[in-house]
């Protein structure tokens, strides 16, 4: 009897020590894993260090490296809002086309091919097609 509730104990134990290290091994989420957002002007800073160290530059390069990077920068971020607000044209045009469903299927999707691209970025292979149904 006293075996048994031993194993039961050590087997208690075993369990709720075990939860907490699953909890760490769950899978990240995209935040988890980003960036944090620097203003152009720290990115054109950071990168123009580290063109200064990797490549010798003395200060005047350093100076005109950053204020060039700094333009380019900007201009990139320019282009990223201009990216979204076309994206988000997009959408808000095609759920005035498609029905509920429809949509919902679409952004299914998108999601499965942000997902295939991930993982190829990952080096994991695609997972096989899954077989269409006729409709």
């Amino acid at each position: 009897m006293k075996k048994i509730l031993a194993s039961l104990i050590l087997l208690c134990g075993i369990i709720v020590l075990s939860q907490p290290a699953n909890a760490q091994e769950e899978p990240k989420g995209p935040q988890d894993n980003q960036r944090p957002k620097l203003s152009p002007e720290e990115r054109a800073g950071k990168r123009a260090a580290m063109f200064k160290e990797k490549l010798g530059l003395d200060e005047k390069q350093t100076a005109s490296m950053k204020a060039l990077l700094l333009e380019r920068e900007k201009s990139s971020d320019k282009l990223r809002e201009q990216l979204k607000k076309e994206r988000d044209d997009f959408e808000a045009q095609t759920k005035k086309i498609l029905t509920a469903d429809q949509f919902q299927k679409l952004k299914d999707l998108q999601d499965d091919r942000k997902d295939r691209r991930q993982d190829m970025k990952k080096g994991t292979p695609p997972p096989p097609p899954a077989p269409e149904e006729n409709k």
